[in-house]
């Protein structure tokens, strides 16, 4: 299901890979890989059942432990469990780009599905996050939209 022009206004524009960080680095080797079996489309296919969930504790920590990949792109919301291997790449698991094969999209962070059925999310994605308010408003509406609970973490250095 495509998001509406309104949702695309908010959340954009599409950006490439780094492009809102002024391309501070290409897209290597293997991470443009699209993951299409890993991928789940949260806009087409619904909530999914199976994933892992962490502690509050867990997730509020921002720990690599249980982390998804998320990437809104025209099309709706997808996610990517982060410990998939990516043996093509040198960092060895997939990473956001493994879910739009290297192509634009409107925002990207990372996710946990928590036990107690909150989503916590963070807008940490190196090759489609953004600082602006006004998106990360727009991203928690947007996941709100989809039935999702949402609590917001703040950006954590790694």
């Amino acid at each position: 299901m495509m998001l509406t022009p309104q949702q695309i206004d908010e959340l954009g524009p599409e950006v490439l890979p780094f492009e809102r960080k002024d391309f501070s680095r290409p897209v290597e080797e293997g991470e443009d890989i699209l993951f299409d079996t890993f991928i789940h489309d949260v806009s087409s296919m619904g909530k999914p059942v199976n994933v892992v969930k962490v502690s509050s504790e867990t997730a509020l920590q921002q720990s690599r432990t249980g982390c998804y990949l998320w990437i809104i792109d025209k099309y709706g919301l997808k996610i990517l469990f982060e410990a998939i291997p990516n043996l093509e790449a040198k960092r060895g698991v997939v990473c956001h780009t493994n879910i739009t094969g290297g192509q634009p999209a409107l925002q990207g962070g990372e996710l946990w599905f928590g036990d107690d059925d909150k989503v916590y999310l963070n807008y940490q994605s190196g090759r489609y996050g953004s600082n602006r308010i006004s998106q990360r408003q727009a991203i928690l509406a947007y996941f709100r939209s989809l039935g999702f609970t949402m609590v917001p973490l703040g950006d954590v250095r790694r």
